[in-house]
């Protein structure tokens, strides 16, 4: 009778484990259904502590499933490196937190219990945030490059109106005559082609006949015709203007260089800026990351 009962004592227990569905394996870790659950159920908690890790707005499991593989993915990388976030040094920040914001523990215990988390729970979210902020700083931050040009063209983009300071261009000037254009601009082959593939292989194309090109440095917008000054503002390096009827000619300004003068309102925006265009630039970085480095380990989702 004793056997009998441990057996179904045993039975029972199996049976529990197996109702809890595994929903991710990864290397020799293992999540359950009953688990991913739960942290759906603390995501307000979740998101309100680390909202650099659970960033995203539909709270799904599948969503949550990806933030748990990205944290298992940053620690093993991390281990790898010689960076282990210990207990002492989660104690330590829930310490500090606790300080800066006068809370005593139980006062912390009691917030905690509002938000239908666990200490063991927060203490381990902690653990990942600390984990994610030396991921970012040590392996995201240094791939991160923003060059002055990246600089100079969004704050074209961003204060197209600003009269605080004067831009200096180095130009191509493409010149068609008029008559040449108007004709080309009933043939299939666009006047625009023609000039790409002009610049792009330095051959002129016949079609073109007596069109001409001229380089143009340091040409400052100030004494520039107001149309021009406009087109070449909305001109991105690198880029050929629209068409631009002066006189006779038609001219398209290819873009070589623009420098800004550094007015104060410039200087000021520098550092926002390159905080802005970083902070796009670590998204792309991040997910190419995360692609190449889920490469080696042995990740499943059911």
């Amino acid at each position: 009778m004793k056997y009998l009962l441990l057996f179904l004592l045993c039975a029972s227990s199996a049976h529990a484990k197996l109702l809890d569905k595994i929903v991710i394996v990864f290397n020799d870790k293992v999540v359950t259904l009953s688990q991913l659950e739960r942290v759906q159920k603390t995501m307000n908690a979740r998101k309100e502590i680390s909202p650099m890790i659970y960033s995203f707005k539909d709270d799904s499991l599948e969503n949550i499933s990806k933030a748990l593989v990205e944290s298992f993915t940053i620690r093993e990388k991390l281990a790898e490196l010689g960076f282990i976030v210990s207990d002492e040094q989660v104690e330590e920040q829930i310490k500090s937190t606790e300080k800066r914001l006068g809370l005593s523990r139980s006062a912390l215990l009691q917030f905690l219990k509002s938000r239908n988390m666990t200490f063991d729970e927060y203490f381990e979210i902690i653990r990942e945030a600390m984990e994610y902020n030396t991921f970012s700083s040590r392996i995201i931050e240094p791939l991160i490059s923003v060059s002055d040009q990246q600089l100079k063209n969004e704050y074209y983009k961003r204060f197209k109106n600003d009269k605080s300071s004067s831009t200096i261009y180095s130009l191509i000037d493409y010149r068609v005559p008029k008559s040449i254009y108007k004709k080309l601009s009933k043939s299939r082959t666009s006047v625009e082609t023609l000039i790409s593939d002009w610049h792009k292989s330095s051959q002129k194309s016949k079609k073109l006949g007596t069109s001409t090109k001229n380089e143009i440095n340091d040409l400052s917008d100030d004494g520039l015709d107001k149309k021009i000054s406009r087109i070449l503002k909305k001109t991105g390096t690198g880029k050929i203007s629209p068409a631009v009827l002066l006189g006779n000619d038609y001219h398209f300004f290819l873009v070589v260089d623009k420098k800004v003068g550094e007015s104060d309102n410039f200087s000021r925006s520098k550092g926002m800026l390159r905080s802005a265009l970083a902070s796009e630039s670590a998204g792309s970085i991040k997910a190419s990351w995360f692609e190449s480095e889920y490469l080696k380990h042995y990740i499943r989702f059911f």
